[in-house]
């Protein structure tokens, strides 16, 4: 491969042939040494088929421990199955964390709202914020208060309408954080199970994306960057001299014929 991007990157003037080959050497030392072996003890599709407990260390002090987390592939990783095989699910967790945003964000606006001396909001709601010891209000409401106050407010008033807003937006964050996190887990379970079924296909495409699926991009970028550097260079010079030398040319001639035109003028005494 050295030998192979040498020739390669060899056709391109300014472009540093050893850049090419701390690509090839950073692949074989982050992915393609370790795999290699397991691939030579155990086969490719075999190797591609186990996998290994995630050990992870919990607890801390004296009750610090290292336990099973699930499962992790031998050579092909976890969240690139995630990303190749199960692209639905990952798009139904997307979707469900921008909704958590968007409750988030109303919260917050709600939050500052709040805070501010003078509207219906601070009147409805400061009293609601969680406040630290000294009595200072900080980032979000207090549960509790808020069910305490929505239960003897007035139907129909203002103040009972921002109580109920804030209540369901908290209610949907809690509900929406849940099924973020089933979500999540139920992803987890399917790729650990996933693991040792993947198709002899799918391991080459998954290994196939493991090793070089950024590696054409890396090598493009060593040729393009210095037309960039080039082109930024131009950009650069065709701003700091913008008058052609045609347009100079013309400002010299009209200067001349300015100070012809005063010294004709002059009256000698």
């Amino acid at each position: 491969m050295v030998d192979e991007i040498k020739q390669v990157l060899s056709q391109f003037d300014n472009v540093d042939q050893y850049a090419g080959y701390q690509i090839v050497a950073d692949l074989w030392e982050s992915s393609l040494e370790e795999d290699a072996e397991l691939i030579a003890a155990n086969g490719f599709y075999e190797s591609g088929r186990t996998r290994k407990p995630n050990m992870v260390e919990k607890g801390s002090g004296a009750k610090k421990r290292t336990v099973q987390d699930g499962w992790l592939g031998a050579i092909v990783p976890n969240d690139l199955i995630a990303d190749v095989l199960y692209q639905d699910d990952k798009a139904k967790i997307s979707e469900l964390e921008q909704k958590a945003a968007d409750v988030e964000s109303e919260l917050g606006e709600l939050v500052e709202a709040a805070k501010t001396e003078a509207t219906p909001e601070y009147d409805a709601l400061f009293d609601m914020l969680k406040k630290n010891d000294d009595d200072e209000p900080q980032d979000s409401f207090e549960s509790k208060k808020v069910k305490a106050a929505l239960k003897e407010s007035e139907e129909g008033s203002d103040g009972t309408g921002y109580l109920k807003r804030v209540s369901d937006l908290m209610a949907a964050k809690t509900k929406v954080n849940r099924e973020i996190k089933n979500a999540k887990a139920d992803l987890q379970e399917d790729i650990y199970d996933r693991i040792e079924k993947l198709t002899n296909e799918e391991i080459d495409q998954l290994m196939q994306e493991k090793w070089f699926g950024v590696f054409e991009e890396k090598m493009v970028e060593l040729v393009t960057q210095p037309l960039l550097a080039d082109l930024q260079t131009l950009a650069m010079l065709n701003d700091r001299y913008a008058d052609t030398f045609d347009d100079i040319d013309s400002q010299i001639s009209q200067a001349e014929a300015d100070l012809n035109s005063l010294m004709q003028d002059l009256v000698v005494k």
